[in-house]
């Protein structure tokens, strides 16, 4: 049993990859490619936080608007 599985890590083991030789044959297409990829993830993966910091800014000068009208209805 332990032969099998000692078999099996072993043949596992010889089809790594290690990442550098990924891409070896890589051109500069696929360079320009990989990197015009990887900075629209960034811009797609900042865009959402940004968008939350703006709108809770709006949200909470609505809020703070909310409270000074309630603050003077009140006082007269």
């Amino acid at each position: 049993m332990t032969q099998v599985t000692d078999e099996k890590e072993n043949e596992e083991n010889k089809n790594l990859v290690p990442f550098w030789k990924l891409f070896r044959y890589a051109t500069f297409h696929d360079w320009l490619m990989i990197a015009i990829g990887s900075l629209g993830s960034i811009g797609s993966g900042i865009s959402f936080p940004i968008m939350l910091l703006f709108f809770s800014n709006i949200i909470d000068s609505f809020t703070e608007y909310g409270i000074y009208t309630n603050c003077n209805s009140t006082m007269e």
